[in-house]
């Protein structure tokens, strides 16, 4: 429904084909959402021992595993969304510059969120285990908000590049 508003969709999907793209996109999105997170997970977890635990991995290959392979995830995780999910034909071109200029944008939140939670979300003797819910809350209302910002960036580009051709 959001990507009907942001992309100015006069009329819907038929329910049945509405219901297979959302379980199409549920599955791919997911398992690349899911590869992204594990991976900066795995390579930000050693980091909070600072050199309790040798690196047997060499620092090229730290910041492939934690840095470029889960923005290339990331990267395809919004292009499959921008392209797919709108019930209004989208170039391949605004899809691809959308999913850019959102996988940056998500990996940078997801990078400072976790330094936020590591760094100073120190809440846990307080709140107990509300704080892992609040925190979750707060990361899905801002994957949510980038979400919804790159799927109008993507709106903007299609327009723009329907005004050109005309």
């Amino acid at each position: 429904i959001a990507f009907d508003i942001v992309f100015r969709v006069e009329k819907p999907r038929k329910i049945l084909r509405a219901l297979g793209v959302d379980l199409l996109m549920i599955l791919s999105a997911g398992i690349l959402l899911v590869v992204s997170l594990f991976l900066s997970s795995v390579m930000a977890a050693p980091q909070s021992f600072r050199g309790k635990i040798p690196m047997l991995i060499a620092p090229t290959l730290q910041w492939v595993l934690k840095y470029a392979l889960p923005f290339i995830l990331t990267f395809c995780m919004f292009f499959l969304i921008y392209k797919i999910v709108p019930h209004k034909k989208i170039h391949v071109r605004s899809a691809l510059q959308a999913a850019f200029v959102t996988g940056l944008l998500w990996e940078l939140a997801k990078h400072l969120f976790t330094w936020y939670v590591v760094h100073i979300g120190r809440y846990s003797s307080l709140y107990g285990s509300l704080n892992t819910l609040v925190l979750f809350v707060l990361w899905v209302y801002y994957s949510s908000a980038i979400l919804v910002v790159g799927g109008e960036f993507a709106y903007f580009l299609e327009e723009d590049r329907q005004r050109s051709i005309v």
